[in-house]
């Protein structure tokens, strides 16, 4: 009985050493097969995100282009080239100090003037124009309209080749939403450029200084970034064509500029230039 009972022992024991061991075998099996449907769905999902940051990546790079060129085929960098020349540094003085603002050379029936925002020049006891080569000249105010903040000079002894004048075009077809760009002189920083949108059109601002409160109507809100120093610059369509002239904003804000408009500018030049005032 007791040799039986020390051999049931011994079998139980080796009986339950190997189902354990077999336990352990079948348990890796097991783990491994789950790790291994783990390590494959892992493998999937990081394939299926590196194909959507690939696709992703493609996207912007087609919209890139969609926003660097345009229906005319004409890029930002190529406008800039074709009107740097024609936006000029103004810079007077007064009893108060020096002033600077921005203007453009514009063609009027064969004579060559400066187009620039009346508060620019108000005041002043002498100007100076600088064009993008540095050429510098004395200039004269030959009309101006306080009620539309415009105001015309004239160049003293210019070079032909420095004067590259603008074209102005009706502003008459603009819509919200069209872009537009302005060129000018942001505290002192020579031919900056900005882009934005017509955000607004038949706005009406208010000139305290120079009008005495007077209303300014007809004016076109513009997202595009207008600081101190571009005023009198060109407000210009896609087309390089001038659609308004850069003249405020308003303090603290972004996005919000104004600039009258060329119809304005159509509608009054030849009394500014023939009569000095409209």
């Amino acid at each position: 009985m007791g040799e039986f009972g020390e051999r049931y022992v011994k079998s139980s024991t080796a009986f339950l050493t190997l189902i354990f061991a077999f336990g352990l075998i079948v348990g890796g099996i097991v783990t491994y097969y789950i790790t291994f449907q783990q390590i494959n769905g892992l493998k999937n999902d990081m394939s299926n995100l590196e194909a959507q940051v690939s696709n992703l990546w493609g996207f912007q790079n087609v919209t890139y282009q969609n926003i660097t060129v345009y229906q005319n085929s004409t890029s930002l960098s190529e406008i800039y080239k074709d009107v740097k020349d024609s936006v000029v540094l103004i810079q007077g003085t007064t009893s108060q100090g020096g002033v600077q603002g921005s203007g453009f050379v514009y063609n009027f029936s064969g004579t060559m003037v400066v187009i620039t925002n009346y508060h620019v020049v108000h005041g002043t006891t002498s100007i100076s124009v600088t064009f993008s080569n540095g050429n510098g000249y004395a200039a004269t105010i030959n009309g101006t309209d306080a009620y539309a903040d415009l105001a015309i000079l004239l160049l003293v002894n210019a070079q032909q080749e420095d004067l590259k004048p603008l074209k102005i075009v009706s502003s008459s077809t603009l819509r919200v939403g069209d872009f537009v760009i302005a060129i000018g002189n942001p505290y002192g920083l020579v031919g900056s450029m900005t882009t934005g949108v017509v955000s607004a059109l038949g706005r009406t601002i208010t000139e305290e200084e120079y009008t005495g409160g007077f209303a300014i109507a007809n004016i076109i809100q513009t997202s595009t970034p207008i600081n101190p120093g571009n005023s009198g610059g060109p407000l210009l369509n896609y087309d390089g064509k001038v659609v308004g002239i850069t003249t405020a904003i308003v303090a603290d804000s972004q996005g919000l500029g104004f600039a009258v408009p060329s119809n304005t500018i159509l509608k009054e030049i030849h009394y500014l230039i023939t009569n000095g005032y409209y």
